[in-house]
């Protein structure tokens, strides 16, 4: 229960679309709210944790830039592994995992 407490934090502070949280975590709407109110009323709390997001998206952000240069399509490329590697990107833009 806590992990699951604790990953709704870390989707809300990346920004993930609420529904998909809640699709994602099996949480009701309010529960939703009232973690959106916690982090709201306690931002200076929460400052490591977006520091650590902060490191994670430059992280990603290389990695789509590999990710687009080895795409499937390119010539000496190992299709099966190139789209995996999309695969996983494109989930962790739309689920923040």
């Amino acid at each position: 229960m806590l992990i699951k407490r604790i990953g709704l934090i870390y989707l809300l502070l990346m920004k993930i679309e609420k529904y998909k949280i809640r699709e994602l975590l099996n949480v009701s709407r309010g529960t939703l709210d009232r973690y959106q109110l916690i982090i709201e009323k306690n931002k200076d709390i929460f400052d490591d944790f977006k520091n650590l997001i902060k490191k994670e998206k430059i992280v990603n952000l290389f990695e789509e830039i590999f990710s687009n240069l080895y795409s499937p399509g390119t010539y000496g490329i190992n299709w099966d592994s190139a789209w995996s590697r999309k695969k996983k990107i494109i989930r962790r833009k739309e689920y923040g995992i």
